[in-house]
């Protein structure tokens, strides 16, 4: 949650109903980018799994991905869970609904070609089907569900993910999306109506011819400049700039003197766009660095010329990887890593070094491409261990355990953390308690006070209409042990069937050249993240142990989750301390 968007800062804007302010929150909170991932956007829904699937199925057949039983059948698992939870796709196709749920029951074998067939042809009419009306369907929906006079909180969230996962497949940028809310909704012009009116009509919009201006920083070299136009590239003077788009009043930021690649892109945003663009002039490059022709260096802030209107941006920049804005970690964090580096196993710091490399170089890449592969060499490298044949499973079981070890203990201290943003203070019993300055331990054993929770639900109401939603859902499973355990078993099973996703990506570039997703720096940012847990947790250990090797650390977190979920499913004989120690530690 962000800051500045409490009930009454949202209601300054007009007369929104619960409804809508709960989806003013959540969809700023869900396309935040320092969001944690239990409520960040996801990429699947009905339509996207469909065409996975569907991909899958034919690269088997073709052999360019193993025809592996296990593989299909996580492929499989995850797309039936998605349909499962569709209710716009039940509501909406009836007869498709139900012939998805009976040709998915059970995956099929991985050599049985005939039945791969089979579902090829069945997906793929009923996506022709959908992809008409999928994102229509969603719009209604939310349109429908905003209206209610009800509290619809759930089954807007529900249709909220699966809104933005359906228009991050088909283009829009995670950036464009984030920001409409601000510009459309929380503005003082137009009725309510009217703004989502607005809004909904800009989502359901279609791609539109942006032109985007990269400037050259130094003189382009005779014999390269003469190659990348016989490679279609199109370069242009300042002047012929300015004289080719005087309407847009460009003369304070285009420099006569210097040289312009143009690129025009259709595109529904300028933040995609601007990556598909530099795509462009980044292939031709490749080819004359491969040839020896010295590489010129541009400005990646391209001026962008909006299509609709004589109007432009300069403060859109080339993002190939969607990561969390670095921050300047505390000298205890450095301090630990520079102790282990000069003291530790050098087995362990060689494989730390490699890490920091191939993160290093991953920021430095040019291509999408060279950002995940080299994010993917570093995770895979770290994590090998002799434990599990093959670089999938090592990656699959290890990443899993990291993001998995902490899970409950994050979520909590993110809750505060949302607190002290919504600036959240509770008076009980002529005492005041800032809640997001409370430790996980306070909080918890606060939580387990009913008078003190029913008192705070109630502020809470009143104040932020998303932490109360929050708040309800955290008790809800928090004091329930099998919950727990259930939403640890699925995390990590959602972390894996994630990583096979992956590890399609790897293959496809290593294999052939290419990536088959949109928005594929929205994975880069994922494995950006599975490094940073695994760096979290292996430091943290190490400075328990400092003899311990990286495989021995490896199994002890796995057995720690494996043993914590265990636990949790028959906890009800625990004490309250216990159990919350359970809860913010793990087993072990």
């Amino acid at each position: 949650m962000e800051r500045h968007l409490n009930n009454r800062d949202i209601l300054q804007y007009g007369d929104f109903n619960s409804n809508q302010v709960f989806f003013i929150q959540r969809w700023i909170e869900l396309l935040n980018i320092h969001t944690h991932s239990k409520y960040a956007v996801r990429y699947l829904n009905t339509h996207q799994a469909l065409k996975e699937l569907n991909y899958v199925c034919k690269e088997m057949i073709e052999g360019n991905i193993k025809r592996n039983d296990n593989h299909l059948f996580i492929v499989f698992e995850e797309v039936k869970k998605v349909i499962n939870g569709d209710e716009v796709l039940k509501k909406n196709a009836v007869s498709y609904s139900r012939i998805l749920e009976n040709s998915l029951q059970r995956a099929p074998k991985a050599e049985n070609i005939t039945k791969l067939y089979s579902i090829i042809y069945q997906v793929e009419y009923v996506i022709r089907y959908i992809e008409k009306h999928y994102l229509t369907w969603v719009i209604t929906e939310i349109d429908s569900l905003l209206s209610n006079s009800e509290e619809r909180f759930a089954e807007i969230e529900n249709a909220m993910q699966t809104l933005a996962s359906e228009l991050m497949g088909r283009g829009w940028s995670v950036d464009e999306l984030y920001l409409s809310a601000f510009e459309l909704l929380l503005t003082a012009e137009d009725s309510v109506s009217k703004k989502f009116e607005k809004f909904f009509s800009k989502l359901s919009s279609e791609p539109l011819p942006f032109v985007f201006l990269f400037s050259v920083k130094k003189d382009l070299a005779k014999g390269t400049k003469s190659r990348l136009v016989e490679l279609k590239l199109e370069i242009l003077s300042g002047q012929e700039v300015l004289n080719t788009y005087s309407d847009y009043e460009l003369e304070n930021h285009i420099s006569k003197n210097k040289e312009y690649v143009r690129v025009i892109y259709d595109s529904l945003d300028a933040y995609s766009g601007v990556n598909n663009a530099w795509q462009k002039i980044v292939g031709k490059l490749d080819i004359l660095n491969f040839y020896g022709f010295p590489i010129p260096d541009f400005d990646t802030s391209p001026i962008i010329l909006l299509p609709d209107s004589p109007k432009y941006l300069r403060n859109v920049e080339v993002d190939l990887s969607t990561k969390k804005r670095k921050f300047r970690a505390p000298d205890s964090m450095m301090n630990r890593v520079l102790n282990q580096l000069e003291t530790g196993d050098k087995e362990v710091n060689r494989k730390l070094k490699s890490l920091f490399e191939f993160t290093r170089i991953s920021d430095e890449s040019l291509s999408p491409q060279s950002t995940f592969i080299n994010l993917w060499i570093g995770i895979e490298s770290f994590v090998h261990s002799r434990e599990f044949e093959g670089g999938i499973e090592n990656v699959k079981m290890f990443v899993s355990a990291f993001s998995t070890h902490n899970y409950i203990y994050s979520l909590i201290k993110n809750f505060l953390e949302d607190c002290n943003r919504c600036d959240v203070e509770i008076i009980y019993r002529e005492r005041n308690y800032r809640i997001g300055k409370l430790t996980p331990q306070e909080a918890l054993s606060l939580f387990w006070n009913e008078e003190f929770l029913n008192n705070m639900t109630a502020e809470f109401e009143d104040h932020n209409i998303l932490l109360s939603y929050r708040l309800r859902e955290l008790c809800n499973i928090l004091k329930d042990g099998k919950k727990c355990a259930t939403l640890l078993e699925e995390h990590k099973k959602n972390v894996q069937q994630h990583v096979h996703r992956l590890y399609r990506i790897r293959n496809s570039i290593v294999h052939s050249g290419q990536m088959q997703y949109n928005n594929t720096n929205l994975f880069s940012k994922h494995l950006y993240e599975y490094i940073e847990y695994a760096m979290s947790v292996v430091m943290h250990r190490l400075e328990e142990d400092s003899s311990a090797s990286l495989e021995q650390i490896f199994a002890q977190v796995r057995d720690s989750v494996d043993t914590t979920i265990e636990t949790l499913s028959n906890s009800r004989l625990l004490d309250q301390d216990t159990y919350i120690n359970l809860l913010l530690r793990g087993a072990f």
